[in-house]
């Protein structure tokens, strides 16, 4: 894509007999600064204007437009819908000038004739410029815009950070036609999908040049990378940085940097959704205290596994004995630490793909998948081992003891019936085991 900051050039003056100075200089100041493409039509619809960065799009020398009809510029297909658009747009000259908000401004898509003979597709946006209802119009190229929408669509529907930063992605491959564009996270991680990977070498380049400005680094495998910091807009933490192949010799153009500053924000966008909707997800279904499932969670989790428990699959509800005397005796603010301590220990015996939930006060429930009987009670053992190991909390010697319930998935079994009969269990547990130590106590 054109970059607009080549040489002194400027757009070509208004055709007008007594051009407006002040306005062709602010149009020409921001020619030479931004690759705006501006065009300025009179009410006979001719060119009256048109800056470097349109010319160079189409293949015209400067100032081979100008003088040029609309329906030399626009594909015939398209005329029937820009020509009414235009001329509606220019009846409403004097009062858009003074009502702003009467303006009447449109973007359509639209197919700009090439010097070539062949078509580039552009969306055009356009508004009266002045009383005489001559029309400033823009164009920016389909595919930008379309990158653009893409990003801006993947943001609003919920997507994954990944596929948000694909559409980030291939928005600057859209602006800078290189052949590759990656994101990268603070911590070297590649998050973005792309046929053309980067080495490992220059991972680690990239994250020692991160800082708050754009950074030039050699690769690996030849020529300059820039890296461009994406940086939380609230926090002001450093989620990653975009990279890409340099642009061109010399470093970025003003122009450049603005383009990537830009994209850096939109990815910095990406990850602050995602962030958010990680707490969000985790403030839903994480109980607070001890970061463990909530009952709500491990029920749906439950529920989703309603279908494919098998005999094997097992629950193992847990239940502290005599917790209430920790809460009455030395407070809440102990009674919690034993809770996250619990849980923890609980969690630190179980498989990979276990999963353990809170279902509120001081019970706990196990989801166990592929268990024979012999290897559920083991890990029913080593929970009541690991629970009742001594604690030291704010000075305070304490040793707790749990009970742990068990049941088996059965043929005709729905999820309440399972976790009613691992409750059932654990409390025939605790009876008999309350009974013999009551026994012991009446022998001594």
């Amino acid at each position: 894509m054109n970059n607009g900051t080549s040489g002194e050039s400027s757009g070509a003056k208004l055709r007008s007999e007594e051009p407006d100075e002040l306005k062709i200089g602010i149009f020409d100041s921001l020619n030479q600064r931004f690759p705006y493409f501006f065009i300025i039509f009179n009410r006979v619809l001719e060119l009256e204007y048109i800056s470097t960065g349109i010319a160079e799009l189409v293949g015209y020398e400067e100032g081979e437009l100008l003088g040029r009809t609309v329906d030399q510029l626009v594909h015939p297909d398209d005329l029937m819908t820009a020509v009414p658009m235009a001329l509606d747009m220019m009846s409403t000259g004097s009062e858009s000038i003074e009502n702003p908000s009467a303006a009447f401004a449109a973007e359509i898509p639209i197919r700009i004739t090439r010097k070539d003979g062949g078509h580039a597709a552009m969306a055009l946006s356009g508004r009266v410029l002045d009383e005489s209802g001559r029309l400033l119009c823009v164009l920016r190229p389909s595919a930008e815009r379309y990158a653009l929408d893409s990003v801006l669509r993947q943001l609003s529907s919920g997507a994954d950070l990944v596929t948000l930063l694909d559409a980030v992605v291939e928005l600057l491959l859209t602006q800078f036609q290189v052949p590759a564009a990656w994101v990268v996270s603070a911590d070297g991680e590649l998050v973005t999908r792309s046929a053309q990977q980067l080495r490992s070498e220059d991972l680690h380049s990239i994250i020692k040049a991160l800082s708050t400005e754009i950074a030039i680094i050699e690769s690996t495998s030849g020529g300059e990378l820039w890296v461009v910091p994406v940086i939380g807009g609230l926090s002001g933490a450093t989620h990653g940085a975009v990279v890409m192949p340099a642009g061109r010799s010399g470093g970025p153009s003003p122009y450049d940097s603005h383009i990537l500053g830009r994209t850096a924000d939109l990815a910095s966008l990406a990850f602050a959704r995602a962030r958010f909707d990680q707490v969000l997800h985790n403030a839903a279904n994480t109980d607070p205290l001890t970061g463990v499932l909530n009952r709500r969670a491990i029920e749906r989790h439950l529920d989703k596994l309603a279908d494919s428990l098998a005999p094997s699959a097992a629950v193992l509800f847990a239940d502290l004995d005599g917790f209430k005397l920790i809460n009455d005796r030395m407070g809440h603010a102990v009674g919690d630490e034993v809770l996250t301590t619990v849980a923890s220990r609980i969690a630190s015996t179980l498989r990979h793909g276990d999963v353990l939930g809170r279902l509120g006060g001081d019970e706990f429930i196990a989801v166990c998948r592929a268990q024979s009987p012999a290897v559920l009670e083991r890990m029913r053992e080593r929970i009541e081992r690991s629970v009742s190991e001594p604690m030291e909390i704010d000075g305070a010697h304490i040793v707790i003891t749990v009970s742990v319930g068990m049941a088996f998935a059965g043929e005709t079994d729905d999820i309440a019936s399972i976790i009613h009969r691992s409750d059932a269990d654990m409390y025939e547990r605790k009876a008999a085991r309350a009974s013999a130590r009551s026994n012991v106590a009446f022998q001594v």
